[in-house]
């Protein structure tokens, strides 16, 4: 899908997928990106310094109701307990609803409300024997209420919050399939700054996790750190890199064969290597003037070796290397 981001006359343009990431160094434009996706998407009533966001966004071309999409959005850790803690409006809250209107519950509710009634008569004779005129009562639905005041623990017994950020994430997307299945709608995940909750190798998981989730389910990924994003055929196209200048990454046929065509000299790549070549530069395309000095690379070398780090590069290059390098 063609997904479109107006900014005054500028617009920003994505290639919208099932699992869709942006990547690149321009915090600004990115922001600006998710906070337009998550205005528009919410009962958010725009003001009069933001109103050019007001239908900035379009879908192929038409600007798409602004409940087309349910959308959850997680921007820090503490969004990510919220969600998991029972309060009104989260999706724990939501799926406990959701249990205890299944069948089997409702049969164990009704056993549970006999016992309440049987509770609640035998209050009622003391009050009607010793105080007169009162009596108390209680209504089935407000079991719920009881049960939405429960704290929730990880299976040892420990406080949410000494989970992980990549086990608080994976359970969040559980959460969101499984509440989808009872109430099917079309949700978009918003998980900006998502390299600041988990390591590289918890993203992939996560990235591997939704490539086999509900197809009504969509997630948007912002991403800042290098060598960070999920690489593979499928996902390629649906990849942005947002520096001096907005690249859509192609489909990789399209990048093997420029590749093969441009080198400058007769090279065979694997697809393992552009994979790995992507992942590791894909972050850091389309910034102007951009200067990589040899002598930045020893003095990081060198302090790098005063700390015990170990880095190390790769310059065994033809001639023909060297020059396509040095060219302007």
């Amino acid at each position: 899908m063609d997904f479109v981001v107006k900014e005054y006359n500028k617009k920003y343009e994505i290639n919208f997928g099932k699992i869709t990431q942006i990547l690149g160094y321009n915090f600004k434009i990115k922001r600006y990106i998710y906070e337009s996706i998550l205005k528009h998407f919410s009962l958010y009533k725009y003001q009069d310094f933001d109103e050019h966001m007001e239908n900035n966004i379009t879908i192929d071309g038409e600007v798409p109701g602004r409940k087309e999409y349910r959308v959850i959005n997680i921007d820090n850790r503490e969004q990510l307990i919220e969600q998991i803690s029972i309060n009104k409006n989260t999706l724990i809250y939501e799926y406990l609803k959701n249990v205890l209107e299944t069948l089997s519950c409702q049969r164990m509710l009704n056993v549970v409300d006999e016992n309440l009634t049987n509770i609640y008569l035998a209050i009622n004779e003391k009050l009607n024997s010793k105080v007169g005129k009162i009596s108390i009562d209680y209504e089935m639905q407000n079991l719920f209420y009881i049960v939405s005041k429960s704290d929730v623990y990880t299976n040892s017994g420990e406080d949410i919050e000494t989970l992980s950020n990549y086990d608080l994430l994976i359970v969040l997307l559980k959460l969101v399939k499984e509440n989808n299945s009872v109430n099917p709608e079309k949700t978009l995940i918003l998980l900006n700054n998502i390299d600041h909750l988990c390591t590289r190798f918890e993203y992939d998981k996560i990235v591997e996790f939704l490539r086999d989730y509900d197809e009504s389910i969509f997630a948007i990924m912002f991403i800042s750190i290098d060598k960070y994003v999920y690489i593979s055929k499928e996902v390629l196209n649906n990849i942005v890199v947002i520096n001096d200048t907005t690249f859509q990454v192609p489909k990789y046929e399209s990048i093997e064969e420029y590749l093969l065509g441009h080198y400058p000299m007769n090279y065979e790549f694997e697809e393992t290597e552009i994979v790995q070549l992507l992942k590791n530069t894909l972050n850091s395309i389309g910034i102007e003037n951009d200067i990589i000095s040899y002598k930045e690379l020893l003095v990081k070398k060198l302090i790098n070796k005063a700390i015990c780090i170990n880095d190390s590069y790769d310059f065994n290059m033809e001639t023909s290397e060297l020059s396509c390098l040095n060219t302007k």
